[in-house]
C-alpha cells in the first residue's frame, strides 16, 4: 500500500516569496529547502500521533516506519513514505497466560487471546509472539513455528476515520507557515 498525496505552494504566494527576497537572491533556494524539510518532519510527528491515538503500539515502532526524504537547495520536493510492513504483535502489550497471548491492539478495543500462542526468544535475540503450524486441525510438536504480526503502520493510516485527510489537509497551511518563518528569519539576519 502506497499513500500518494501532494501539498502545493500556490503561485501567489510564490511571487510574493520571490518580491519579499528580491534583494537576497540566493536565499530563495535555501527558505525554500528548509520549509519544505520543517513540514515534512511536522507532517511525520502528526501521523505518529494521529496513529497512535488509534493503535496500542508506542509511538517509536510507528516512527521508525515513517521515512522521509528531504528536499535540496536544487529539488524543491521532499516525501513522506510509511511503510507497509506489519508489526510484530509483541509490540502491542502481550501478556502470556496458560491457554495462549492475550493482546491489544487497537486503544479502544478489548484484549483479544490467542489461544495456543507462546512467547518465545530466538536464538539472534528477536523476541515475538509464536504460534506452531498444525496438520490437520492438529498441533504436532515436530512441526515448525511462525510470528504472529498486527496491523501495517499504511493501514491504520488509511482505515481509521480520516487520519489521512486531517494530517494531509493540515500540511499545507503548515508549509505556508514555515516558508513565511524562513523567509523572516533570513531577511532579518541578513538586515542586521
Amino acid at each position: 500500500m502506497v499513500v500518494h498525496t501532494t501539498v502545493t505552494f500556490n503561485k501567489a504566494e510564490l511571487l510574493r516569496l520571490e518580491r519579499d527576497l528580491k534583494s537576497f537572491p540566493k536565499a530563495l533556494p535555501k527558505v525554500m529547502q528548509r520549509g519544505i524539510n520543517d513540514t515534512l518532519k511536522t507532517g511525520r510527528t502528526k501521523i505518529t500521533r494521529e496513529i497512535g491515538g488509534h493503535v496500542t503500539v508506542k509511538a517509536r515502532e510507528i516512527r521508525n516506519r515513517i521515512k522521509i526524504t528531504k528536499a535540496t537547495r536544487v529539488v524543491f520536493a521532499g516525501m513522506i513514505r510509511i511503510a507497509s510492513t506489519k508489526i510484530p504483535l509483541i509490540k502491542f502489550g502481550a501478556r502470556e497466560t496458560r491457554k495462549g497471548v492475550t493482546v491489544k491492539v487497537r486503544k479502544n478495543g478489548k484484549r483479544e487471546r490467542i489461544t495456543g500462542a507462546f512467547v518465545a526468544t530466538m536464538n539472534n535475540g528477536h523476541k515475538g509472539i509464536f504460534k506452531r503450524t498444525s496438520e490437520g486441525g492438529k498441533r504436532v510438536p515436530r512441526l515448525s513455528i511462525y510470528e504472529l504480526k498486527g496491523p501495517t503502520v499504511t493501514g491504520v493510516f488509511e482505515g481509521a476515520a480520516g487520519i489521512a485527510t486531517k494530517v494531509l489537509s493540515s500540511l499545507n497551511a503548515t508549509l505556508t507557515k514555515n516558508i513565511a518563518r524562513n523567509v523572516d528569519l533570513i531577511v532579518n539576519r541578513i538586515r542586521k
